[in-house]
Parts: structure tokens; C-alpha cells; sequence
């Protein structure tokens, strides 16, 4: 076994504790041949709902802009959508960029994401 495959093993199990689909017996096997490693990563988790959070936030700002300004242009029809969300559009293209390398896809992906907020947009 080489140093990527190893790293590759370690980072799936990581993934797997990370999203809580790790088995009870292994959760002990790594509390007592790695004491540090539970900790860390539950540290981890912690730091990651944190930039869920911060993200979920965001994107609903930008959603309710969207709603704001689709309400306050007087002629907004079908085909004048494109240009008049356009900067909001990229706004959430980036927010999809930022989130996909923060490393959050490991515990919620961003089309749940996107659809929380699309929830939460609803109930305003």
C-alpha cells in the first residue's frame, strides 16, 4: 500500500464518521488506537456546520434580493428575467463555487442546500 492509497482509505472513513455513517465498533477501535482522531474530527464537524450555516445565510440573502428587486421593477416579465437577476445569478454561481471547495459537500450537498433555502424563501 503506497502513501495516496492510504490517504484515500483514511480520507472515505473520515467522510464516512463526518456524515455519521460510521459503525459504533469502529468509532472505539479509533478512540483507542487513535485517541486524537474522534476529537479532531468532531472538532471538524463542528468548524463545517459552522460554514454551512454561514453559507445557508448567505444564499438566502441573495435570494431575497432577487424577490425584492423582481417586485420593485415595474415591467418584469418572462423574458426580462436574465437580465435583471444577472448579478444575482452569479452571485449564487459563486456561492456554489466557494461551497464546493470549503468541503461541506461531505456532510450536505449543494442541491439539499439549495433546496432548504428555496424552503425557508418560501415561508417569508
Amino acid at each position: 500500500m503506497n502513501i495516496s492509497e492510504a490517504t484515500r482509505i483514511v480520507k472515505e472513513r473520515q467522510d464516512a464518521f463526518l456524515r455519521g455513517e460510521m459503525p459504533e465498533w469502529e468509532i472505539k477501535y479509533l478512540k483507542q488506537a487513535y485517541p486524537n482522531a474522534v476529537p479532531d474530527w468532531l472538532r471538524m464537524k463542528a468548524n463545517l456546520q459552522v460554514r454551512i450555516r454561514k453559507f445557508r445565510k448567505q444564499y438566502l440573502a441573495v435570494i431575497r434580493v432577487s424577490v425584492r428587486k423582481a417586485n420593485v421593477v415595474k415591467r418584469f416579465g418572462a423574458r426580462d428575467e436574465n437580465s435583471t437577476l444577472k448579478k444575482q445569478d452569479k452571485r449564487i454561481s459563486k456561492l456554489q463555487r466557494q461551497y464546493s471547495k470549503s468541503g461541506c459537500e461531505v456532510i450536505l450537498s449543494w442541491s439539499d442546500l439549495a433546496d432548504e433555502v428555496a424552503v425557508a424563501a418560501k415561508c417569508l
